[in-house]
């Protein structure tokens, strides 16, 4: 009875690690990322800092949508966000000379990514200090 229970075990323990095995590693560029846009996240919600000009575009956007959606709601003041906008306009003037001179180039991609990262600093920092547009004084959230 021993020898039937042990032997039905190790069948059972085997069959378990054979399906494991046939699922697809999705190392990398493999399994999760093909087929499908991740958004520049990885498998592990870890956002992907190797962008290319498309990601560049995209981050723009996002910001852009961002900043307005800061003035929508007051946690923007006017000044701030006036600032907020001259910086992203500078970062898409800086891309429009990149890509007229020869396109994007690995180093140039890099810069417009770093000027991107610390607008979106900025911006986080500016919606969370707590400044309100609006009339009256003090803090306006109910």
């Amino acid at each position: 009875m021993k020898k039937i229970l042990v032997a039905t075990l190790a069948i059972v323990t085997l069959a378990g690690a054979g399906a494991a095995a046939a699922q697809p590693y999705g190392g990398p560029r493999g399994g999760y990322e093909v087929g499908y846009s991740t958004g520049g996240y990885d498998r592990y919600d870890r956002y992907d800092r190797r962008t290319d000009a498309r990601d560049i575009n995209a981050r723009q956007q996002a910001l852009r949508h961002r900043l307005d959606r800061g003035i929508e709601t007051g946690r923007l003041t006017r000044r701030e966000a006036e600032s907020l906008r001259y910086e992203l306009r500078e970062i898409r003037r800086l891309e429009r000379l990149f890509r007229a001179s020869h396109g994007l180039n690995p180093r140039e991609v890099a810069i417009l990514d770093d000027r991107l990262n610390r607008l979106e600093r900025r911006m986080r920092a500016e919606m969370r200090d707590d400044q309100r547009y609006g009339y009256g004084y003090g803090d306006r959230r109910y």
